[in-house]
């Protein structure tokens, strides 16, 4: 993600890169509906200050917990970053 830019397709193929990884086809599948119905409100949310790098530490958060194989850091670092991402969400919408 350059700074300045939106960074919509890496933000929506996080998740994806995940759920492919998981070799779980039933879970990549629901990953990709929501990414479907998840991209405008994505693309406005993207713009709000602050929205693109605390994203960004999200995901380098859940990486780093899934690396190490600690099954609960990765879902709490999950939980964390949907929590923040809802808040900017409902704050810009």
């Amino acid at each position: 993600m350059r700074e300045g830019e939106p960074g919509i397709e890496e933000d929506s193929e996080f998740p994806c890169s995940i759920a492919l990884a998981s070799n779980n086809s039933p879970i990549l599948k629901v990953v990709n509906v929501l990414a479907d119905l998840l991209r405008e409100t994505r693309k406005r949310s993207l713009q709000a200050e602050g929205r693109q790098k605390k994203s960004l530490a999200g995901h380098r958060r859940i990486l780093a917990a899934l690396k190490q194989g600690d099954d609960a850091a990765a879902e709490a670092a999950m939980r964390r970053h949907l929590q923040e991402m809802e808040t900017i969400v409902r704050e810009k919408i």
